[in-house]
């Protein structure tokens, strides 16, 4: 993975974590509702299309059991 793509996944877990903080949800333990519900915030919010997609590989990336902390993604 490229330093671009890691900083991107960086900063689109760091997102997801405020959100999870601010919605009272551990961040790993996140169902798809929850996942599903934080992706529409950021269409909302005006994210594009290709951004929410990123986003999302970025969380399929953390869950894919990479880490065990909730304060930065997995490496």
């Amino acid at each position: 993975m490229s330093p671009a793509t890691r900083a991107a996944y960086a900063t689109d877990w760091q997102s997801f974590t405020v959100w999870c903080a601010e919605h009272d949800v551990l961040a790993l333990q996140a169902t798809p509702a929850q996942i599903a519900s934080w992706l529409s915030s950021l269409a909302e919010a005006g994210r594009k299309a290709s951004g929410i997609a990123r986003a999302r590989a970025a969380l399929s990336h953390a869950f894919q059991g990479r880490g065990t902390t909730q304060s930065k993604p997995p490496a």
